[in-house]
């Protein structure tokens, strides 16, 4: 298969890794972001680190989740094909890496396998912030994954922002956050706002990626291990 160049500058690239494992990615800027298995592993997650965006599932009755951020659609992929009585919500800016999801990275397959009436995942075109600020729906599960570039959306460390995150979970939801520490005042801003509006706060981590933190907060004790 040929590596396709979007119109925004996103390269669709086709890989072998150093298993042999056929894989497509998408890549940013020279970065690659999201990496899919091109064989029956399609709907399996690729980085060992996003196992952690599922920790709420491992430890709670979630059923129903909003994925702030799905870029090419692999941790939605992962979830409607394992939980097969569960609901997501998808908030993506981008129309092109939405069409990219369904032309490259397997979507159309997992509505046929997993959701053929489309009731089961729903992708919402819009602005993360402007979503949370305007819809009436409570979440299960909230996983903040919005990103420009390399940086999180901005608004996640303003308290106004998480305030409105708070009021859209249902009672004892949980928040997690996918965050790269790029800079540590802010990383500490963002964990002082998290701390003033939630009970419980956990991170993980993995030796392979030290600047990253999956961040779980709820006003449920969170009983789980730091591993995956």
């Amino acid at each position: 298969m040929e590596n396709k160049n979007l119109s925004n500058g996103y390269t669709i690239n086709y890989i072998t890794d150093s298993y042999n494992n056929d894989l497509v990615s998408l890549v940013i800027n020279g970065t690659t972001q999201s990496i899919s298995f091109t064989d029956n592993r399609k709907y399996v997650l690729y980085d060992q680190y996003s196992y952690y965006y599922d920790i709420p599932n491992n430890i709670d009755d979630i059923y129903n989740t909003l994925v702030l951020g799905g870029g090419t659609m692999s941790y939605p992929k992962y979830y409607i094909s394992k939980y097969k009585n569960k609901y997501m919500d998808v908030v993506e800016i981008n129309k092109e890496l939405i069409d990219a999801s369904y032309t490259y990275f397997y979507l159309n397959d997992l509505y046929h396998d997993f959701d053929p009436n489309k009731e089961r995942l729903n992708i919402i075109n819009d602005d993360c912030i402007h979503y949370i600020n305007n819809t009436n729906k409570k979440y299960d599960y909230i996983f903040f994954d919005a990103y420009i570039g390399y940086e999180i959306v901005p608004s996640i460390y303003e308290y106004s922002t998480i305030q409105k995150l708070k009021s859209i979970l249902n009672e004892k939801g949980y928040l997690g956050i996918n965050y790269v520490i790029n800079d540590i005042n802010k990383y500490n801003q963002l964990k002082d706002v998290l701390l003033h509006n939630f009970d419980y706060y956990k991170e993980y981590t993995i030796k392979e990626a030290p600047n990253f933190r999956y961040i779980l907060v709820s006003d449920k004790e969170i009983k789980s291990e730091d591993v995956i």
